[in-house]
């Protein structure tokens, strides 16, 4: 006898993709795009200099519901660079009980440069989701990588009220946990509305910056952060990283700001100016 659980869990949608990225002559190509379900990539984007590749990632289903399972896997060789974005924001449906679940590992080799820029994660209301990202990287390695997170549909004025989410975000340099954060979001809580809480915020994002040898003055990101008055955030300093995290009542407010740190840090930490994916402007 098929139960209601069974059928949920054969129509739900599992799928995996491995990405790997190699220099190569001083370009960095993407060797590896190996894909199972609905999960891929658009071909790579080479819209500055060639020893950085932009690749944009695609899940044509256009949303996770539950029972869902999808897993990145992201590896970049020595000296490789590669900068990974979604074409729009993230979303995960409500769900009557089984749980969706999305695992994201980027491992950075000696030298290599990782640009995680996803576009927002929006859980619907009575979502029931467990996301976890964790980059590896070592001590020659630089990090520019960014997670926003939208409970509910604001806009709509459809607010978190039902549903539980699980969010992880981890830094490991060679084998060794610098930043594990972890939260969770129950829709029936009062914490998503006292002050000691969420404050009525509704989107929270938080942007990590790893530069090596390069120095950052934190002046810099406080006086960005104090330019945007309407948001709730602060930086704090974990060894050699920078941790900027935000509150807003809309995504969009957190990602103005992200961009804005973006643009002024990527040239202090890269190199180069920083280079907007095509893919967000259309």
């Amino acid at each position: 006898m098929t139960t209601q659980s069974d059928a949920i869990w054969d129509s739900s949608w599992q799928a995996s993709l491995r990405l790997k990225f190699i220099n190569k002559d001083g370009k960095t190509f993407l060797t590896d795009r190996t894909h199972f379900g609905p999960l891929a990539v658009q071909k790579p984007f080479y819209p500055e200099q060639s020893d950085c590749c932009h690749v944009v990632l695609l899940h044509p289903p256009g949303g996770i519901a539950g029972g869902d399972e999808l897993r990145l896997d992201v590896k970049l060789d020595a000296k490789a660079h590669g900068l990974i974005t979604t074409p729009g924001a993230t979303k995960f449906y409500r769900s009557i009980g089984p749980i969706a679940k999305q695992e994201q590992r980027i491992t950075c080799a000696e030298g290599a440069s990782i640009e995680w820029l996803p576009q927002e994660t929006v859980y619907f209301d009575a979502a029931q989701a467990r996301t976890i990202t964790r980059i590896d990287y070592t001590k020659d390695s630089r990090v520019l990588a960014w997670e926003i997170q939208c409970l509910g549909l604001p806009a709509q004025t459809r607010s978190f009220q039902s549903g539980h989410i699980f969010q992880t975000l981890e830094l490991w340099q060679d084998g060794k946990p610098l930043l594990i954060e972890s939260n969770r979001y129950d829709g029936s809580s009062p914490l998503l509305t006292q002050p000691c809480g969420l404050h009525a915020a509704e989107a929270i994002g938080s942007f990590l910056i790893r530069a090596n040898n390069e120095t950052i003055e934190k002046k810099i990101i406080l006086d960005i952060l104090e330019k945007h008055p309407e948001l709730r955030s602060g930086c704090s300093i974990i060894q050699d990283i920078f941790v900027i995290r935000a509150s807003a009542t809309y995504a969009e407010q957190i990602k103005t700001l992200f961009l804005e740190l973006w643009q002024t840090i990527r040239p202090i930490v890269l190199k180069r100016p920083a280079c907007i994916p095509r893919i967000w402007l259309t």
